[in-house]
């Protein structure tokens, strides 16, 4: 049995000589012979006899080029050259081995003399070639190198007795190798020359176990995959190759242009229309499944188009089950999703569920999205019919195609819960666990469809023997925590807060730090012990009193206690992020009240020497100048001392509750009110003083006075707006929320 490639630390070549690798094998080698001046010995002539010196040299340098020669090979390509005496011999063999191109002036001739039936003007004319037009690779073999092992076999099939496959012998190689290398003309060419051992190359494996069509699908010969398929049978399209894969499943791994894969495997599945129902050996799917697997939508797509329903049936493997979790994974394949589901609805049971619920961008609740993209997202529908063609431009065309995939998985859900309703075994364990891992990701759409059609969720426990109210809380999920706590108090005491023991388990659930999946969308370590803390209080206030004082087992601590102990790092992050922004917003508030300061007594135009009055004192726009900055010295300065104030402030846990948080967002509202007031001011004085004239000037100036107020509103409004909600809105728990559970 023929050995694959060997790999090793030669100073020559990082890669010995091995049947595939010849090109930058002799490349690699050719360079150090010629670094070495050892060049010459092998394609140079011998010296005469009578010269010693001279031939004492050559046979040294020619001992030395041998030698390098034989150590960049494997051990069955130096069974080639290992009696060969001459470098020069050696690299020739090597040559006409593995560099088979186009015939040479010998095999021309050859060709010729034997050629006694068809005239050569005729077969050149008719792409025809008798079989005796190539010499065997056998005999160029031993022409080369009379010492070759008659068995040698670069190519051995691994597996002997399947299909002819084990029949691979050297002369199969030219074939293989024209193949690979896309020259269908030699290759057709070398196929006629092995007259009845024809069929015997078309089904033959190599070395990686691939059939020529395998090599041809591998490597994008849509035109030699056109001839191969045409010359073998349809039982020779079944053979098993490389991972246990079919030709057509070949070429859904490795095909990278899928215009040229659909098209070959639209050769192959015309030939036999049973490759789709062969499943790759190791993976049990069959190829529509690894199309999609690999990322190959449209041809997934055609795949699945002459896939029979029948083949994606939970009786006939996981095939269909797979492709369904696929399509709800990468969201590309909805519409296979949805046909799928209607063709067979029992597939919308188990893991495709689960899959769904755990897929993060599968509902807008799950979905990470900045302030302005949640805002562009909810006002979608208009922007879509006023600004059609911005949409693209601007980049929000993604964020509609992303609504559009929400609003098709909304209605998956709810056909999905049916279904399982509908169903005489529910599934219950599927249901379950696919509705904890909505909790977790925070899909409350999922989550709400699931329920309606199974109340009775609400109480079932999860390995940790939680209910999902008690998960809401260890996972931070407040809007499904909200719509739980739309029970009436004692409905909501038999979800699962009954007991002291499950009292306090949630309370210490409470205590523990957020997962980070649920910190790192919140800007800002201030906000985030915000949350911590509202969490914590939210908590605490649906437990008995009595719980409070308990401790926990393990750190003997209350929660309070706990809370502070788990929160002590963020605490200290919060306290450091939040002096850094006073500090920065300082810095920039005393710069406006020093330079609005200095504008008041530089007006415009000046005064007017015998009243001191400004010149310009009875225009209207002279007086929105000392209003505007008016207005900007005194946000200015009044942000300057609620930011010293936060620097000073007393810093404990209660107080980034709402004290803090206040200073915050009142420091940024009039520095906000500050800059925007100063770059009117600007604006103002640049029209008095240009009299209205060169209208241009004063256009762009404005423009460009306006990218400061810009930036600001793009980068610091979102966290004023999320301060304030989080502070004073309606906080994070909606109390108002429609309940699910009724009893």
């Amino acid at each position: 049995m023929a050995s694959t490639t060997t790999v090793t630390c030669n100073a020559i070549v990082p890669e010995l000589l091995n049947p595939h690798n010849y090109k930058h094998w002799s490349s690699r080698v050719r360079t150090y012979l010629v670094a070495k001046d050892l060049w010459d010995v092998v394609k140079g002539k011998h010296p005469t006899p009578d010269a010693e010196v001279e031939n004492k040299a050559w046979m040294k340098k020619n001992a030395e080029a041998l030698h390098a020669i034989n150590i960049s090979c494997g051990t069955e390509m130096f069974s080639l050259i290992s009696e060969i005496d001459t470098a020069m011999e050696a690299w020739e063999v090597l040559e006409k081995v593995f560099k088979l191109r186009p015939r040479s002036e010998i095999e021309e001739k050859e060709r010729h003399e034997r050629d006694t039936t068809i005239d050569a003007g005729q077969a050149r004319d008719q792409g025809t070639c008798n079989t005796s037009c190539l010499p065997k690779f056998a005999d160029l073999a031993k022409m080369a190198a009379p010492t070759t092992p008659a068995s040698y076999q670069p190519y051995a099939n691994a597996n002997p007795g399947e299909n002819n496959a084990n029949n691979f012998h050297d002369r199969y190689i030219p074939f293989f190798r024209y193949v690979e290398d896309g020259d269908w003309d030699n290759a057709k060419e070398c196929l006629l020359g092995l007259g009845s051992d024809a069929d015997n190359a078309l089904r033959a494996k190599n070395s990686y176990q691939n059939t020529a069509l395998h090599v041809a699908a591998i490597y994008r010969h849509v035109h030699i995959v056109k001839e191969l398929v045409q010359l073998m049978t349809p039982e020779d399209l079944e053979i098993i190759g490389e991972l246990g894969a079919t030709p057509l499943v070949a070429l859904t791994r490795n095909c990278k242009v899928e215009g040229d894969s659909i098209e070959m495997a639209k050769y192959m599945i015309e030939k036999n229309n049973r490759l789709v129902w062969i499943p790759v050996t190791f993976s049990n799917m069959i190829p529509v499944v690894e199309a999609c697997g690999w990322s190959k939508w449209e041809l997934g797509r055609y795949l699945y188009s002459v896939t029979p329903t029948e083949a994606l049936t939970p009786q006939n493997g996981p095939s269909g089950t797979e492709l369904l979790r696929l399509c709800f994974v990468r969201l590309k394949m909805l519409h296979i999703a949805w046909d799928l589901l209607q063709r067979c609805p029992i597939l919308a049971i188990n893991a495709p569920m689960l899959a769904l619920a755990e897929t993060r961008t599968a509902f807008l609740s799950g979905t990470r999205l900045t302030c302005w993209q949640k805002w562009i997202y909810n006002l979608m529908s208009f922007f879509r019919r006023i600004l059609k063609g911005l949409l693209k431009l601007l980049g929000i065309n993604t964020i509609y195609e992303l609504k559009l995939i929400h609003l098709q998985i909304i209605k998956f859900v709810h056909w999905m819960g049916q279904v399982a309703s509908s169903q005489n075994n529910p599934h219950e364990y599927w249901l379950v666990k696919s509705m904890f891992a909505a909790t977790k990701e925070g899909h409350v759409e999922f989550v709400i469809h699931i329920i309606e059609g199974h109340k009775e969720f609400i109480h079932m426990h999860d390995e940790t023997n939680s209910t999902i109210f008690h998960f809401a809380v260890e996972c931070r999920q407040e809007k499904i925590y909200s719509l739980i706590y739309g029970v009436e108090k004692e409905k909501r005491r038999h979800i699962g807060l009954a007991g002291n023991q499950s009292n306090k388990s949630m309370l210490f659930n409470a205590c523990h730090l957020s997962p980070l999946s649920r910190l790192n969308h919140i800007q800002g370590a201030s906000l985030q012990i915000q949350r911590e803390l509202q969490w914590f209080k939210e908590v605490e206030t649906m437990v008995p009193s009595e719980i409070h004082n308990l401790r926990d087992n393990v750190n003997n601590l209350t929660a309070r206690e706990l809370f502070t102990l788990n929160h002590k790092n963020l605490m200290v992050e919060a306290e450091r992020s939040m002096k850094e922004t006073a500090t920065s917003c300082t810095v920039v508030g005393a710069l406006i009240v020093t330079i609005m300061f200095a504008v008041a007594f530089t007006v415009p135009g000046g005064n007017n020497g015998d009243t001191g009055l400004p010149v310009f004192i009875d225009k209207k726009l002279f007086m929105v100048f000392i209003v505007s900055d008016t207005i900007s010295l005194i946000s200015s300065t009044t942000s300057v001392i609620i930011f010293l104030g936060i620097l000073i402030s007393r810093y404990a846990e209660n107080d980034f509750l709402k004290s803090l948080p206040t200073k915050m967002m009142i420091g940024l509202f009039t520095l906000f009110l500050g800059i925007v007031a100063m770059m009117v001011t600007f604006s103002c004085a640049l029209i008095i003083m240009l009299h209205g004239k060169y209208s241009w000037i004063i256009l762009l100036s404005i423009l460009v006075a306006s990218v400061p107020v810009s930036s600001f509103v793009w980068m610091q409004f979102p966290l004023l707006i999320e301060t304030f909600i989080s502070t004073y809105g309606p906080g994070i728990f909606d109390r108002k929320v429609k309940p699910w559970y009724y009893s």
